[in-house]
């Protein structure tokens, strides 16, 4: 296994994946299957072809582990792809975002915002075409035709610090080594689902962790999901 990590990760980073768990996450993620679809293989060329971290390119798939940084840069590209947005553009304003930034995995470190045509970065109070090699837009014109790409919480670095990809269910590097976890908690919603699968009732579960079981259902909404997401990988 090869982990790759960069100057602009936070300290205690520790969120691990492999390509199929980010592939599920994501695809669980989707509104709609879309015209691309979110598979491992499709994963594994994005990232032979330059996108997330460069060093990856020539890992081998069997030993391919990715950081918190490389699921959200991915989940990005896959909603710009759904959205309708052309491969060569995401490509052209990663690496114009990259050389501007510095960041490694852009991505996953600037707010990112699509009309379905440019990517566009906001840059103080102007509105920049990263699509066109940071070609100032008219903000006007376009922040009604604009939206956002990922839903994260950034620190006041603009690093992507934690995904919330459901409702109560939050993955954030640092706990539970980037695992989907109750949000405000450390309970994985795996462990969760085990032990719904095993017999024991929401009020018992409830009593067990101390949690609402208005969040231990949505733990196993997302379980669900995930389970319907791998199936259809």
């Amino acid at each position: 296994m090869q982990i790759v990590t960069s100057q602009h990760e936070p300290s205690g980073f520790e969120g691990i994946y492999e390509i199929r768990d980010a592939a599920s996450y994501i695809r669980a993620t989707m509104t709609q299957p879309g015209p691309y679809g979110i598979t491992n293989r499709r994963f594994i060329r994005w990232i032979r072809r330059g996108l997330t971290l460069p060093a990856l390119s020539n890992v081998h798939g069997t030993k391919l582990i990715l950081s918190f940084e490389d699921l959200i840069s991915l989940r990005v590209i896959a909603l710009l792809r759904d959205m309708g947005v052309g491969f060569r553009k995401i490509h052209q304003s990663e690496q114009w975002l990259r050389e501007e930034t510095g960041a490694r995995r852009p991505f996953a470190t600037e707010v990112v915002w699509t009309n379905s045509d440019e990517i566009f970065q906001l840059k103080g109070a102007e509105l920049i075409a990263a699509s066109l090699g940071g070609q100032y837009a008219m903000k006007e014109f376009f922040e009604q035709r604009l939206w956002p790409v990922a839903g994260l919480d950034f620190d006041d670095r603009r690093i992507a610090v934690a995904w919330k990809p459901s409702s109560d269910i939050v993955l954030r590097p640092s706990i539970q080594f980037g695992e989907p976890c109750i949000a405000g908690t450390r309970i994985p919603t795996s462990a969760v689902w085990a032990l719904f699968k095993g017999g024991d009732n929401i009020g018992f579960l409830s009593d067990s962790y101390g949690v609402e079981k208005a969040k231990l259902l949505h733990a196993i909404e997302w379980e669900q999901r995930l389970e319907q997401a791998s199936a259809a990988a």
